[in-house]
């Protein structure tokens, strides 16, 4: 993931890809690229799918109402997502567990698919996103540069 936030801004493209885990080993699938402003990810492979990361090569690592969609969607078929997001602004990497109940996720996929704009999507699912929210981390660069050295 290190390499892919240092050449997603070189490169002005973002990265992406689904997150699989043996054990406790968290690994990258298939690595897809975008434009500088959105991706497609595809994958998941031969483990257990945890979630997905991917890259901001110009802004922070909010998410886009985009990114909240498309988490919403794998949310809705696993009940637990991690998502990950690195943002050259902070030089770091957020992670953010989610998790959903049946009633939730009837929610979701009652409402998900009329969505239209952003405005749209914040009354519909603003508090929602808080109550799916079950721990959010940062994790800068450097830090993350240190744990691979050791």
């Amino acid at each position: 993931m290190i390499s892919m936030a240092r050449d997603s801004s070189f490169r002005n493209i973002e990265y992406g890809t689904y997150l699989c885990k043996k054990k406790r080993l968290i690994y990258p699938d298939i690595i897809c690229e975008g434009s500088g402003e959105s991706i497609s990810i595809v994958g998941h492979a031969d483990g257990n799918f945890v979630g997905r990361f991917h890259t901001h090569p110009h802004t922070s690592f909010a998410q886009s109402v985009h990114d909240h969609m498309g988490m919403l969607e794998e949310l809705v078929q696993n009940t637990h997502h991690v998502e990950c997001v690195y943002g050259y602004k902070d030089d770091a990497i957020q992670c953010v567990e989610y998790r959903c109940t049946p009633d939730e996720r009837r929610f979701i996929l009652k409402y998900l698919p009329v969505v239209k704009n952003e405005d749209n999507f914040k009354v519909k699912f603003l508090q929602l996103l808080q109550k799916l929210t079950v721990k959010t981390r940062v994790y800068t660069i450097k830090e993350l540069q240190l744990v691979v050295r050791s």
